[in-house]
């Protein structure tokens, strides 16, 4: 984990894209998780763009945005990208300046302390009464969906670890896209149960040029 350093230093204010988790569990037929997903692009050296949406974008997860804490847990470990758990988005660019050779990827925001070693999942709190505990999100290339990226504290830091950042491949910058999946898992340690509730989080994809 070392502090970013770009070739390109005006590109220092780097892209920022939030994404804002809004969501309320419930008991209703059993425990279920609201989901969506807000995005939302800055300026950048290239435009950003995701799902096709330059400005904002709501990436809704489970079947009429509703997910069981059973399946939660049935999916955390699951080796496909596709699931009532998941939501596979894409991180497009366009209009990117040809000096750009290389794109790079963080993502941080607030971690789980379950995780042990470098933090791979962001951590859900709650903003309501009984906001739930023990439930976050973990990112990963839809090719790849259990190699999760590390989550980073703040928007300075990233790794020169590939594989723990979003490196664009050459054939992902020739076909100006990245193809991601969120996945919703527990960050309890073993045996305990989450809680359920309304909670909130954001992440933050911070990008860096070469």
């Amino acid at each position: 984990m070392t502090l970013k350093s770009n070739k390109y230093l005006r590109s220092l204010p780097v892209a920022m894209l939030a994404l804002a988790v809004c969501s309320s569990v419930h008991a209703d037929n059993g425990d279920s998780i609201d989901i969506t997903f807000r995005a939302n692009i800055r300026d950048t050296t290239c435009d950003m763009t995701i799902n096709d949406s330059d400005s904002s974008s709501t990436i809704i997860i489970g079947a009429d945005g509703k997910v069981s804490l059973g399946d939660i847990i049935k999916y955390q470990t699951s080796e496909t990208a596709s699931g009532p758990t998941m939501a596979q988005f894409a991180l497009k660019i366009k209009n990117c300046p040809e000096s750009v050779t290389g794109i790079k990827a963080s993502i941080s925001g607030t971690t789980s302390g379950y995780d042990g070693g470098t933090p791979k999942t962001i951590l859900l709190p709650g903003t309501g009464e009984t906001g739930p505990t023990g439930i976050g999100l973990k990112f990963s290339r839809v090719s790849a969906p259990t190699s999760y990226f590390a989550i980073f504290a703040n928007e300075t830091e990233t790794s020169d670890n590939d594989a723990e950042v979003i490196k664009w491949s050459p054939a992902e910058i020739d076909s100006k896209q990245v193809d991601l999946v969120a996945r919703l898992v527990t960050t309890r340690i073993s045996g305990t149960t989450p809680a359920v509730g309304a909670f909130q989080a954001t992440a933050t994809f911070n990008f860096s040029y070469e």
